[in-house]
């Protein structure tokens, strides 16, 4: 029997859906448009609501107009970022599901097959198509440890099982529905399970047409593959393989369709572990043992950019929501913003249309705790995987063509970004923008939906029954339903609808108000709730006129009747914690008010602070979370812990609060101290096995919201600049492994200039330090020698001190040794190996001294790189493997990869190509997602050797190796662009000469001369020089592009290269690389 360790699930399965409904560039492929439309909704349907892929999981690219070139770069990436992170999740992607819908042709009689696209073209199929040979490519490619089962609903679909063999697959049988009818009861025999391989389930055999339903309205296989699906057989068992799905998919196409019915196939050209159509995968829906898949509980998935998951049941909003989502459906508008005062329930409608979007990549982006517009692109980054803006030009760039919805909550702050926004909305053609603000923006083609307060009932309507009221009025249906939260024996009776109708018609039909105000039932009936609101003066206005100034004056109201009934301890706690930007853990919040009773801090309640137990701490945390003035997050972070905050329009008042009672300076110097104490503790867990995963490394992201707010107060009160300076500094190694680097540095050369070059602090010397580093990984060598020499100076004279302490030496020597590291590759990289040689080994020495193994291996790893480029391979190869050593005792899984990329360059310069291709693939495997320059890095030099390997094979005639050209192409390709999105200079210019190179070998002399000429601007700008063996093989290929395009066409070149904007260039290296990989897949 086939048996599984863990049941498929959604969560490790990849997704991608492809085809169209209709071929504006090939009229006569137009005879399915409904048919096919509706075969795809029923497959999207199925994997997102019955199977529960991720939204994250699944790529839909049914109706997609990019073209042939893109939809494969796309695969490619939507493949390596979902393998990467699940695999950083401590899950695994174990299999890919690609199904296509559509058109499917050969060229020309007996030539490639194809798969129509939107884009593909009546009178010429074949490149504007997708290659059944390049899409085989591309899943083998890039989805080559996991299980790949590609289920094709076209004509003759049962020819592509042949160009999914591979050379080593050739003995596999091809086994179709015949082979397996044996098996009558839907089980299958499988000894061991494959972890990788590759099936097919074709429509139809490689000589018959696949066929639509006679009413038009869809494809007879998906409806019979779908109908199998989600009706399942009681007689087969919890999960069929694809053999026994085929069979029963059969069975329904036959009921339905008699005779006309489809032969579907199932072909499984890739058994070298075993059939894959054999594994039990496919949910039973009639047979599932305890729970249908719908009944299951949603499974928590956590990522940046996610959608808060709601805690408690939605009301009303039914016009709203209903048109919202004609705004968004297909060709309609792009940008919705909802509009209304604080507490009308924006955001609460946000997320729930973007829980109803189910065919949407929804990205939620809060901007509450963001003030400055020019924030806006940095904060939308990294929900949407784009590493760091350097400029939203960048960014808009990078969304050209992504299909998301943005989600950008409260933006009445930022209206200034409101250009930003018009640039979004008018060059990125598949996005779409919901916003919420307390204002319209105000921009062109913006749909405004203004919300108004819930419908409560008037002073006529205090003695309708309580059925009449619950049926007519939002605002009381809500009241009931959150009053249950707390006490769940409460109803709607004759005894107390009158009171609870007051009390909404009080709050004005505002949701928040409404809200805070039920939390008090799960102690006092609603006579005494409403009999408090009377007597304390809030609440009284009994004019239901809707004007913004009454309906900020009830939430107002509303805050302070809610804070007027709590305990001194509770309003304390309240307002001191209102500090935190983006919440904060209980344990953080011990640490805080432990701090505070260690403080000066002078204040009337003090003595009720320093009173307070941890219990008691938690205590008046949950009882302000039962209050409605704090929120508990739903998800436990890693750390075990639940996240706490507050909704803005909350936090705003206990911030007045705070600065009424004069305690505003102390509270923010606490939270500050608190906040540079946790990342000095961090930034020696960051250069150690402490760093990650759930670690140090994550810890720090949970909290950078804090670590901003910290930093920006620092800037603004000049008393506070070293403590700035320090924390800034002790986040170096934060931001680096991170990929922050634009935004590290615009706040240390900020916190720097606040301070003197007469300043010799530790402080300084970390900042300098800092600066340097960020600024050398942006390949900005002259800004970086600058700040590195300054802090090597100051940590000088604390080394040299005869009366410092030990600790403050120590420090001292740490200090001079990692930015003699910094120093040592920058030499390097300009070609003076002799000095970088020199400073290498003298930070070696320091950390053998302080007996600081990691940065011992960095050293080492260094000094083997500056070997490398003097050609000393032996000795080079000594000093990496010490440096892996101390890495793999760590299991350091940023180290490792580090030392295992050098070890790849040293093998291909040895012209050993396997193992260096061996070793960076190593590297990445062990990369984590964060990683995004070492990533980066590792496709470039991948590129490199899969160049030269390429080389070797062709021996001047560049078809003879075609596979290992497309290789190189793809990964400088995917290199040069994570690169210039890091801002990684001299590395951009690396890569334009990996495909200057490429260029020359497929002999297109042109475009090789200006990826060289623009190589050579970038290298000049940063001040860093080609090693001499490069330098040599480069002047010889450029003295025969020369002589091949002679002197006045190829200076015209080398100008345009060297004179272009790195942007601009990047983009037609971009460009060009696709059509050389189009280009040769073409030529197979």
């Amino acid at each position: 029997m086939a048996t599984v360790k863990t049941k498929p699930t959604g969560e490790t399965t990849l997704v991608i859906l492809l085809g169209a409904s209709e071929y504006p560039k090939a009229i006569n492929f137009n005879n399915g448009i409904n048919a096919f439309m509706h075969a795809s909704n029923s497959v999207r349907d199925y994997f997102m609501s019955h199977f529960n892929v991720p939204k994250e999981n699944f790529l839909d690219f049914f109706d997609t107009p990019l073209s042939a070139s893109d939809i494969h770069v796309e695969m490619a990436r939507f493949l390596e970022s979902g393998i990467d992170r699940l695999r950083a999740s401590g899950s695994k992607a174990k299999d890919l599901i690609f199904y296509y819908i559509g058109h499917g042709d050969f060229v020309e009689r007996g030539q490639e097959y194809y798969l129509a696209i939107k884009g593909t073209e009546g009178s010429n199929p074949g490149p504007t198509s997708i290659g059944i040979r390049s899409l085989a490519f591309t899943l083998k490619e890039f989805a080559s440890h996991i299980r790949k089962t590609v289920i094709l609903d076209c004509c003759f679909s049962g020819s592509a099982a042949k160009d999914f063999m591979g050379l080593a697959e050739k003995a596999a049988t091809i086994q179709t529905l015949e082979v397996f009818k044996e098996v009558g009861t839907g089980e299958d025999v499988l000894e061991v399970v494959p972890e990788k391989g590759t099936a097919l389930f074709c429509s139809s055999n490689h000589t018959k047409p696949a066929l639509i339903a006679p009413d038009g309205s869809t494809t007879m296989f998906t409806d019979g593959l779908i109908s199998a699906l989600v009706s399942g057989k009681r007689c087969y068992p919890d999960y069929m393989s694809l053999r026994t799905l085929a069979e029963l998919t059969e069975q329904y196409l036959v009921d339905k369709y008699g005779g006309a019915a489809p032969k579907p196939e199932v072909h499984s050209p890739d058994q070298r572990q075993g059939d894959i159509a054999k594994i039990p995968f496919f949910p039973n829906k009639a047979s599932y043992g305890k729970k249908t898949l719908d009944e299951r509980s949603p499974i928590i998935r956590i990522h940046s950019g996610e959608v808060p998951i709601p805690v408690n049941k939605f009301f009303g909003r039914h016009e709203e929501k209903a048109l919202i989502k004609e705004f968004f459906r297909p060709y309609g508008s792009k940008i919705v913003t909802l509009t209304g005062c604080n507490g009308i329930g924006k955001t609460r409608l946000a997320i729930e249309i973007a829980k109803e979007l189910a065919d949407v990549d929804v990205r939620f982006i809060p901007l509450a705790s963001v003030l400055n517009p020019k924030q806006v692109p940095t904060e939308i980054a990294p929900t949407v995987e784009f590493p760091e803006v350097k400029s939203p030009r960048h960014l808009i760039n990078f969304l050209k063509k992504k299909s998301f919805l943005l989600v950008l909550d409260n933006f009445e702050n930022l209206l200034d970004a409101n250009d930003f926004i018009q640039e979004l909305q008018a060059n990125c053609e598949n996005l779409k923008l919901l916003i919420t603000s307390q204002c319209k923006l105000g921009i062109e083609q913006e749909n405004v939906i203004k919300l108004f307060p819930l419908n409560f009932p008037k002073p006529a309507d205090l003695t309708l029954p309580p059925e009449d009221l619950i049926a007519n009025f939002c605002s009381i249906s809500l009241f009931v339903e959150r009053a249950q939260e707390f006490n769940s024996s409460f109803e709607l009776t004759e005894a107390n609808s009158r009171e609870v109708a007051e009390i909404c018609m009080r709050t004005k039909g505002l949701p928040l108000a409404i809200e805070t105000i039920s939390s008090h039932i799960d102690k006092v009936e609603p006579k005494v709730v409403l009999k408090r609101i009377k007597s304390s003066g809030f609440l009284n206005n009994s004019n239901t006129y809707l004007n913004i100034i009454e309906l900020y004056k009830t939430i107002q109201e509303t805050n302070s009747w809610n804070y007027s009934f709590l305990k001194d301890e509770e309003r304390q706690v309240f307002r001191f914690l209102s500090v935190f930007e983006g919440g904060f853990t209980p344990i953080m919040a011990k640490c805080f008010f432990k701090k505070i009773k260690q403080s000066n801090f002078n204040s009337t309640n003090k003595s009720k602070i320093n009173d307070l137990s941890d219990e008691d701490i938690d205590n008046a945390i949950e009882s302000l979370v039962g209050k409605r003035l704090l929120k508990k997050g739903t998800q436990i972070q890693f750390d075990g812990q639940f996240r706490y905050s507050m909704l803005e329009t909350i936090r705003s008042y206990a911030l007045e609060r705070l600065k009424i009672n004069g305690e505003m300076y102390f509270i923010k110097e606490i939270h500050s101290r608190l906040f540079f104490d946790f990342a000095a503790e961090a930034e020696t867990k960051l250069t150690s096995a402490e760093r990650g995963p759930g670690r140090w490394l994550d810890k720090l992201n949970l909290e950078y919201e804090n670590f901003r707010a910290v930093l920006e107060w620092c800037l603004e009160n000049a008393d506070m600049c070293q403590l700035g300076l320090g924390l800034a500094g002790n986040l170096f190694w934060f931001w680096n492994l991170r990929g922050h680097l634009s935004e590290g540095r615009k706040w240390l050369e900020a916190l720097l200039d606040q301070t003197t070059g007469s300043d010799s602090s530790v402080s300084r010397a970390k900042a300098l330090y800092g600066a340097g580093g960020l600024a050398f990984l942006q390949s900005d060598y002259t800004m970086a020698l600058s700040k590195l020499n300054e802090s090597i100076e100051i940590w000088g004279k604390y080394e040299k001190d005869f009366n410092a302490e030990a600790k403050v030496k120590d420090d001292a020597r740490r200090g001079l040794g990692y930015c003699k590291i910094i120093v040592g590759v920058i030499l390097l990289n300009q070609g003076n190996y002799k000095d970088a040689k020199w400073v290498l080994k003298e930070s070696l020495r320091l950390f053998e001294e302080l007996l600081d193994e990691w940065g011992k291996a960095l050293s080492l790893n260094d000094l083997g790189r500056v070997l490398t480029a003097e050609k000393d391979y032996e000795k080079a190869e000594v000093f990496y493997n010490q440096s892996y050593d101390i890495w793999e005792k760590f299991g350091d899984r940023w180290g490792l990869p580090l030392t295992l990329n050098c070890l790849g360059v040293l093998s291909y310069k040895k012209q050993e190509f396997t193992e260096a291709i061996d070793f960076l693939n190593r590297a990445l495997d062990l990369q984590r997602p964060t990683d995004k320059w070492g990533k980066a890095l590792n496709y470039k030099e991948l590129g490199a050797a899969f160049y030269h390997l390429a080389n070797s094979k062709s021996k001047g005639n560049y078809q003879n190796a075609k596979n290992d050209y497309i290789k190189s192409i793809q990964y400088f390709d995917l290199s040069l662009v994570k690169h210039q999105e890091l801002g990684r200079r001299q590395l951009v210019a690396e890569c334009l000469e990996g495909l200057a190179n490429i260029a020359f070998s497929l002999k297109e002399p042109r475009e090789s001369v200006i990826l060289f000429g623009a190589s050579m601007q970038l290298r000049e700008a940063a001040k860093a020089t080609l090693p001499e063996l490069e330098y040599e093989e480069d002047l010889k290929t450029l003295k025969l592009l020369e002589s091949t395009l002679g002197h006045q066409a190829y200076q015209k070149s080398w100008e345009k290269g060297y004179q272009s904007a790195t942007e601009s260039i990047v983009e037609q290296a971009h460009r060009d690389a696709l059509r050389w990989i189009d280009e040769l897949q073409q030529s197979y």
